[in-house]
């Protein structure tokens, strides 16, 4: 027997066995040509896809692909084609009954034994619907504990809010009363009466914006949504955020100072997001501080990138440091060390950061106090002008 002949029977023997393997399988087993036409199917089809696998031999499955998913899928085959390497990806599948289900697959190449081309690409997918399904509904039910906790805060300090904004509101008051008896005086004011109202109109004006200003801050952080991706400038993230830092300061006579690390480069993730951790931690700097007497009560946010892949936020305060033991647990939900605490807060900064790929922790200072930090990463110079 010669040697092809040889060959060919191991390849039908293997052939066979696959055959085998993919007949009795739940997963769905698909051979498909290098323009990623459907050259098998095993019988699994017919529970993923709704379709016998013969009625789908030789269509196009990118037909079938979501819309949405189609371009991913596409750049998957070719990359696999041209590298020869393994390629994976989650996307949505029409069934028979038009019903969209979630698939997971694994593709491999099958080469041709003289050229070492890719002649087939053999893909097995996993229907993970469920698994899509129930994180969805967990990241719904973490939006909503995050808003809940935004809601909390918000009415926490509502007190400050209304001593920041009766400042610009009684300023305003004072101003225009000014101006309006100015312009009543007989004779008309003259050109340097003219340049003292144009003063006071700009004071206005000014009064007027810091106290939209306020407004504008607490209905963008109170309102709910989903997580929302931009290109995102943490630096700039924590200047806009400011009114409602040092909001958070104030009632509890606290000095926030701010040391921001130049020439950051953005990442991609949900500005309210990162507000709501940022404040987050910042009340809890204040609050670790609140009995003090013998130090200055000064919180200090400060930016940095660690690695060329990462940039994060530290808070630190000057309080009297957390006890060893709860470091580990303090982003358990419902751990908390406050009498008047949900223990959610630092959970649900976890869960957000950890949403975006990054990671937070905690830490004693030295001098005392402790900080908390948090990384996230850095998306590559392709991805970073758009999110």
């Amino acid at each position: 027997m010669t040697q092809q002949k040889l060959a060919e029977q191991a390849l039908r023997s293997s052939e066979a066995r696959y055959r085998l393997l993919a007949d009795h399988s739940s997963d769905l087993i698909a051979r498909h040509g290098i323009d990623g036409r459907w050259i098998y199917l095993s019988p699994a089809a017919r529970a993923i896809l709704g379709f016998d696998a013969e009625a789908l031999v030789g269509l196009d499955p990118f037909e079938f692909i979501h819309a949405d998913d189609r371009g991913r899928c596409l750049l998957m085959l070719r990359n696999l084609v041209s590298s020869g390497q393994e390629q994976s990806a989650t996307y949505r599948v029409r069934r028979a009954d038009g019903r969209h289900v979630w698939l997971e697959s694994k593709a491999k190449p099958v080469f041709d034994s003289l050229s070492g081309a890719v002649v087939e690409v053999v893909v097995t997918s996993r229907d993970v619907s469920e698994r899509i399904e129930a994180t969805r509904k967990l990241r719904r039910r973490e939006a909503d504990l995050a808003h809940a906790e935004r809601l909390g805060t918000m009415g926490q300090m509502a007190s400050e809010m209304a001593h920041e904004l009766n400042q610009p509101l009684y300023a305003i008051a004072n101003f225009a009363d000014a101006c309006l008896e100015r312009i009543q005086q007989q004779p008309p004011p003259g050109a340097s009466e003219r340049e003292e109202l144009n003063r006071w109109i700009l004071q206005i004006a000014q009064q007027a914006r810091r106290a939209g200003d306020v407004v504008r801050r607490v209905t963008k952080f109170v309102r709910k949504g989903d997580l929302d991706r931009e290109s995102l400038d943490l630096n700039r993230c924590i200047q806009e955020a400011s009114v409602l830092l040092e909001l958070c300061g104030r009632s509890k006579e606290i000095d926030i100072e701010y040391d921001l690390a130049s020439g950051l480069p953005p990442v991609v993730a949900d500005r309210l997001l990162i507000e709501q951790v940022l404040l987050n931690l910042v009340r809890n700097g204040a609050e670790a501080m609140e009995d003090l007497s013998d130090r200055e009560r000064r919180l200090t946010i400060r930016t940095f990138q660690a690695e060329p892949e990462t940039v994060g936020v530290a808070v630190s305060d000057r309080g009297s440091g957390l006890p060893a033991e709860h470091l580990c647990r303090l982003f358990e939900p419902y751990f908390t060390t406050k009498a008047d605490g949900t223990g959610m807060g630092l959970a649900i900064c976890r869960s957000t950061i950890e949403a975006h790929a990054g990671r937070i922790w905690a830490q004693n200072n030295s001098d005392g106090g402790a900080t908390f930090l948090f990384v996230l990463p850095v998306p590559p110079l392709d991805r970073q002008h758009g999110a």
